[in-house]
């Protein structure tokens, strides 16, 4: 199994976890028989100047079975975009980048991610706030590939959101992992509950004839709207990951269900959570450890818990 993560410099981020941002890069570490091994620390990493040269941010890693190649989806920015003012502070637009390996260890960006991004932010699309386009994710899906991309929504959109919430998850679908089109989505997840909604993994469950489709994802506190704080009071408000569910669908149902809320915690403390069903017979949830006992950042990799499903969707993770 391979592990793909961010890290960041302890000593140029001046031992400050709040400099890591600007600062990460994504290591690649392997687990065998003698538990994990890390294999590099920087295979990919910002570029002076080009479209990506301040910092590499979060994405997901597709093994491709027709060319048997790793292809690595990530985030970035670029210096020559002016930062945009968001609710929450100033940003510049994240775009979407792409490398790709024949051994998941020696990387190289792929032709149409090196000068311009694979996927560039759509702006103000639709009512998007023209910065948050990040975090790609994406899946095989009817003999093609599905990307699901974090954005958001302004109350100047159609939606029904406020300065507070509008984070949403979009499905682009294509049938080439290099081409894509941002204007050709559709909303997965548009949420009341969360400014935004980070890390994605989108996974679906087959069970008698029949599927569903579940999107976890991950939020900080300070992420939960007034709406959800009212619902669910702090105890439901926690840095973490969670996770919403469809309606049963037929397996032969082509349809992509949207999901709305509420969303479940599924794992408070632990960042960017997701689900690996390749382990063995049981799935297995991991994620980042965001802070210790005493309130301080932390990062690194949790400890593997087992998990299962309920009749009626929810998931449960094991001691």
């Amino acid at each position: 199994m391979h592990l793909f993560y961010l890290c960041a410099d302890r000593l140029l981020c001046k031992f400050n976890p709040s400099n890591k941002d600007g600062l990460a890069r994504i290591g690649h570490a392997s687990f065998g028989s003698g538990g994990w091994k890390q294999e590099d620390s920087s295979i990919i990493s910002a570029r002076a100047g080009h479209w990506d040269d301040t910092s590499i941010w979060s994405g997901s890693t597709f093994y491709n079975e027709k060319d048997n190649n790793f292809y690595c989806f990530y985030t970035s920015r670029t210096l020559s975009d002016l930062p945009q003012w968001t609710p929450l502070e100033w940003q510049r637009p994240q775009h979407i980048g792409l490398c790709i390996s024949a051994d998941a260890s020696n990387w190289q960006r792929h032709i149409k991610s090196d000068k311009q991004p694979l996927l560039a932010n759509p702006g103000n699309m639709d009512g998007m706030d023209g910065v948050a386009w990040r975090d790609p994710y994406v899946i095989s899906r009817d003999g093609g590939f599905q990307m699901f991309v974090c954005t958001r929504f302004t109350p100047e959109s159609a939606y029904d959101v406020t300065w507070q919430s509008g984070g949403a998850i979009v499905a682009l679908s294509s049938d080439s992992l290099t081409d894509w089109d941002s204007s050709r989505y559709e909303v997965l997840a548009l949420s009341r509950e969360f400014y935004q909604m980070e890390v994605p993994q989108v996974f679906w469950r087959h069970e008698n004839s029949r599927k569903k489709l579940y999107l976890l994802f991950c939020a900080q506190e300070a992420n939960c709207s007034e709406i959800r704080r009212r619902q669910f009071g702090p105890e439901g408000c926690a840095t973490g990951t969670y996770y919403l569910q469809s309606e049963w669908l037929a397996e032969d149902d082509s349809r992509l269900p949207s999901l709305s809320g509420p969303a479940t915690l599924l794992a408070p403390g632990l960042y960017a959570g997701k689900i690996n069903f390749d382990l063995g017979p049981q799935p297995l949830f991991f994620g980042f450890e965001w802070c210790d006992a005493s309130g301080k950042f932390a990062g690194g990799l949790s400890d593997a818990r087992p998990v299962t499903f309920k009749e009626d969707g929810e998931i449960v993770l094991l001691p």
